[in-house]
């Protein structure tokens, strides 16, 4: 007890605190201690009594030595459980960050999110429970983060499907003037469905005063109208459609029949005249007279036109009115066998410098007569000139018999066109358009085809024996193969290729022509139907797609599209 001989007994825990620390930095890991230097540490750390020697100053040594040994385990045991915890927070500070939850967006990054996802809200008499709502109001209800972003985004709630047969539903009338207020200055879309077998007056209407008259005064804010229904319940709205101001309305699209049931005739061009100058889109499903798209003459800034019709004369009508602003055409011919056309030579050739986009559609029944398509064809084709078009598409088949055309005359049509025109094509699209093989090779020769990037050949459920020979073979499969030798490719820009129901594919020339023209920039090929080639292999370099709608044989039903 000399060693505290001269401390106060305030300072001896503190004393022994020290020596402790001593003996654990003087303990190596096999337990010797270095004596050599321990007076002068001792001394220079703890105020020891100066008459102490070295002899008084071992035992204790050798029990902090001691008690250094039996400490050393536990000290490195917990710092190996340390590094271990901080390794842990680490990998699960990383795994987080992984799988952070949505709220954790930028609240800009969610409202971009949120606009693309959000569907329209649908204002129906009666509840679909069966369908999942995607509101703005619904999304708005996920958490508090959520609603926060959507009153800050007008755009959520300035889309609105809006069906209309006397009466809402409990609360749609309060959603939708929510909506008109959440919307702000936002410009709004709305698709109205009129519905019933009879005429619907608005005007006598409660709805009409609670939110038909709101949303019909902030008409300078509608930037896309679409309008479904019955003629019949649409001829109630026309008096209140005369009174819109649509200065601002861009696109425009009908699908009302243009005649009631009690036969009198309903034109909704009408109430466009003169109400909408900024209208850039128009789109009109119903066969309406030729006529009436006389109207058109006031929109002469239209860019892309939707016309429907039973005759090329109305279809040409509405076309010559627009004037040459328009940039994307889709025709629809609906065959009819009341309706047939005659073939024409007297129609005057009309010049489209702007159109780069031209689709036409024939749209056929079962009771219909399949050959009636190449009149309607060819007096729309043979009036027209686009020397800009760079995509073309023609589809003639029957939509619910799902039977293509057989009539050889369409293709002959098509080749008139493009010899006229002189364009250079990068999109060619032929849907049930029966054509012989020489006459599918004259135009992928032709010079228009050398910039094409993407074509389409494709025909509908296979045909009987006797129409089969109309079918292109494989040797249209073998003029698209690439040889390496040769300098003059075949559609050497070609990027995307589709071809099903082809007749008499020879397996060989088929994974020949897939595997060079991989080579040569082809990125995706869709093919069928091809029968089962259970071993089927390509050696693709660059193809990024390969699409064989398969056919197995004695298994009826639709083919077996997948990927090999």
């Amino acid at each position: 007890m000399s060693l505290l001989r001269n401390t106060s007994e305030d300072h001896t825990e503190r004393h022994l605190a020290d020596l402790l620390r001593l003996g654990r930095e003087l303990c190596t890991e096999d337990g010797d201690a270095v004596s050599t230097s321990v007076s002068p540490t001792l001394q220079a750390t703890i105020p020891l009594d100066g008459n102490l020697s070295d002899e008084d100053i071992e035992p204790y040594l050798t029990d902090l030595l001691h008690l250094g040994r039996e400490l050393s385990p536990d000290n490195q045991a917990f710092v190996r459980d340390l590094s271990k915890r901080t390794q842990s927070e680490n990998t699960r500070s990383k795994c987080s960050s992984l799988f952070a939850p949505i709220r954790k967006l930028l609240p800009e990054l969610l409202s971009m999110i949120l606009v693309l996802a959000v569907s329209p809200t649908f204002l129906h008499p009666h509840p679909r429970g069966h369908e999942f709502d995607w509101s703005a109001c619904a999304i708005s209800r996920v958490c508090f983060h959520w609603r926060q972003v959507c009153l800050a985004t007008p755009q959520l709630w300035s889309n609105l499907d809006f069906e209309f047969d006397g009466h809402f539903a409990k609360g749609a009338v309060r959603q939708a003037l929510l909506h008109l207020e959440r919307s702000g200055t936002v410009p709004l879309t709305l698709t109205f469905e009129i519905n019933g077998d009879r005429p619907q007056n608005a005007y006598d209407r409660k709805t009409y005063k609670k939110f038909l008259k709101p949303l019909f005064e902030q008409s300078f804010r509608w930037s896309s109208l679409t309008i479904h229904g019955t003629a019949t319940g649409m001829a109630g709205f026309i008096p209140l459609l005369e009174t819109l101001k649509l200065t601002n309305l861009i696109a425009f699209t009908n699908s009302v029949a243009s005649t009631t049931r009690d036969g009198a005739p309903l034109n909704l061009l009408e109430f466009l005249r003169g109400r909408a100058p900024n209208l850039r889109s128009f789109i009109n499903y119903a066969g309406y007279e030729a006529s009436w798209y006389r109207s058109f003459t006031s929109f002469k800034g239209l860019r892309h036109l939707t016309v429907s019709g039973y005759r090329a004369d109305t279809i040409l009508e509405a076309i010559r009115a627009c004037g040459s602003s328009l940039e994307s055409m889709e025709l629809r011919i609906y065959i009819h066998r009341n309706k047939v056309d005659v073939r024409s030579t007297n129609i005057p050739i009309m010049i489209l410098p702007s159109i780069h986009t031209l689709s036409i559609r024939c749209i056929m029944r079962c009771t219909e007569r399949i050959s009636d398509v190449g009149p309607h064809l060819s007096n729309i084709l043979g009036s027209l000139i686009a020397p800009s078009l760079v995509s073309f598409t023609l589809e003639s088949k029957d939509y619910i018999c799902n039977r293509p055309s057989t009539e050889t005359s369409l293709f002959s049509c098509i080749q008139d066109f493009f010899a006229r025109s002189k364009f250079r094509l990068r999109s060619l699209r032929l849907s049930g358009v029966p054509c012989s093989t020489l006459d599918l090779l004259h135009v992928l020769e032709a010079e228009m085809m050398r910039e094409i990037e993407q074509l389409t050949i494709h025909e509908a459920t296979p045909l009987t024996d006797s129409e089969r020979r109309q079918l292109i073979s494989t040797e249209v499969v073998n003029a698209l193969s690439v040889n390496s030798d040769s300098v003059d490719i075949l559609l050497p820009q070609l990027r995307e290729l589709t071809l099903i129901v082809m007749k008499g594919w020879e397996r060989g020339v088929f994974e020949e022509m897939v595997e060079s023209r991989s080579r040569h920039g082809l990125e995706s090929i869709h093919a069928g139907p091809l029968t089962y080639w259970a071993d089927f292999t390509v050696d693709v370099e660059r193809l990024g797609q390969l699409e064989l709608a398969v056919r197995i044989p004695g298994v009826t039903g639709l083919p077996f599209f997948g990927e090999s």
